[in-house]
């Protein structure tokens, strides 16, 4: 498998913005949509863009497929209750 494909931090490379560009991009076709003016906003575009941007970390790293992975395979929580 390509280095650039496995979870790994050469992912987060391409995939954080990647993952930014796409929220920017839909935040900026809603707002032509609705008609907002102006369609593009500094401040809210940055906001947008920098929340992306930690998911976009987090997919690259395999954080989400990895908790899916384990909660699909065992239980989170063990034993007995303690109340």
């Amino acid at each position: 498998m390509n280095v650039f494909l496995r979870p790994n931090l050469a992912r987060c490379l391409w995939v954080t913005p990647f993952v930014s560009l796409i929220f920017m991009s839909l935040t900026l076709f809603i707002r032509h949509w609705v008609g907002m003016t102006p369609i593009f906003d500094t401040q809210q575009m940055l906001a947008v863009g920098y929340i992306a941007g930690v998911f976009g970390f987090l997919i690259g790293i395999g954080a989400g497929l990895a908790f899916a992975a384990l909660g699909a395979r065992q239980k989170i929580v063990r034993g007995a209750p303690t109340c």
